[in-house]
């Protein structure tokens, strides 16, 4: 979903080096220059630095509905409806739990339990009795998000997992097939 929401009011938004040094790259001006345009004191913080120019960010094409610098974005925006634990002082990775497009796919998660909860009995109960599986999905997902947030190259160890993770999904199809 991309409906703007968060690039309409998030305010501050967090920006680190590397997000300066990538905007710098993508307008070709020189980092110091970077800093001066694009960022300000991240309130109340000293050490951290915010995007200048918020609500709305000065980046958001409001007709088109898209970033205008979406491949050098600060990793803040990347993660969006998640927030990382230096932000607001929590203890663990949150969640905007005003995001329409988080709302969206907790209803979306909500329809899929409801419709296939019987599948979801076979896949707790499979996990409980492989728990490597559950551990996978995780190393999967941490992947995806590294690649996702931080460009890594982690395309090979997505493909990795997927494929000792592709027996187990099979055995758990062959359950629900078999009842």
């Amino acid at each position: 979903m991309q409906c703007g929401t968060c690039c309409k009011i998030c305010d501050p938004i967090s920006i680190d080096d590397e997000d300066i040094q990538a905007l710098a790259k993508h307008f070709k001006i020189p980092y110091q220059k970077a800093v001066r345009k694009y960022t300000r004191p991240y309130p109340g913080v000293t050490f951290m630095k915010a995007l200048k120019h918020t609500n709305p960010c000065k980046f958001y094409d409001q007709i088109a509905h898209t970033c205008k610098v979406y491949d050098a974005r600060p990793k803040m925006c990347r993660v969006y409806p998640f927030l990382s634990p230096h932000q607001q002082e929590l203890p663990a990775i949150g969640i905007y739990d005003d995001c329409p497009g988080m709302l969206l796919t907790l209803q979306v998660f909500k329809q899929f339990a409801d419709q296939n909860s019987e599948g979801l009995e076979h896949y707790q109960k499979y996990v409980k009795a492989h728990p490597e599986v559950e551990q996978l999905f995780n190393e999967l997902l941490s992947r995806a998000v590294d690649h996702t947030v931080f460009g890594a190259d982690t395309i090979a160890d997505c493909k990795r997992i997927a494929e000792k993770l592709s027996p187990h999904l099979a055995a758990i199809r062959a359950i629900e097939t078999s009842e």
